[in-house]
């Protein structure tokens, strides 16, 4: 596996573990607010995950670094560590509702964009293994079918 491969998956773990030192690190009162605020953004994404999984959108490789069945445990922490952080950031910099709002979407979309250059490349590393493992019918492959979209 490539760096870019193993990458997000890190960095899903990474930003779980951040929110969850945060939560552990904040002031008492808000302490079990915190931890229920993590245990319902793990609930969500790994609803969410797992609802891509059984439409057939997603589909997961054995080779993820944990799986909770087919999902992998680090996309879901991830969600975790996005929402939760759009959130608290929201929260210090003392914004209206309407202005955390337009922060979480902000931090949505860049962390979308980010998604797409690792996909990206993850996605040119699985085409030269799969180049490798099955040479010119996989090459035949690629030129029928388009590599994101029915157009791209």
């Amino acid at each position: 596996m490539s760096l870019f491969e193993i990458l997000p998956a890190f960095v899903g773990y990474i930003m779980c573990g951040l929110a969850i030192i945060h939560a552990l690190l904040d002031a008492r009162e808000n302490r079990v607010q915190r931890f229920l605020m993590i245990i319902t953004l793990f609930a969500f994404g790994f609803l969410l995950e797992y609802m891509g999984v059984i439409s057939g959108n997603y589909v997961y490789g054995s080779e993820a670094v944990m799986l909770l069945g087919v999902i992998p445990l680090s996309i879901t922490f991830a969600w975790v560590g996005i929402i939760y952080s759009a959130m608290i950031i929201g929260e210090c910099l003392k914004l209206s509702l309407w202005q955390r709002i337009l922060t979480t979407t902000i931090t949505a979309v860049i962390v979308v964009i980010i998604s797409i250059i690792f996909f990206h490349f993850r996605i040119l590393g699985e085409e030269k293994r799969l180049t490798e493992q099955y040479g010119d019918s996989y090459l035949e492959y690629k030129r029928k079918i388009p590599r994101y979209f029915l157009f791209i």
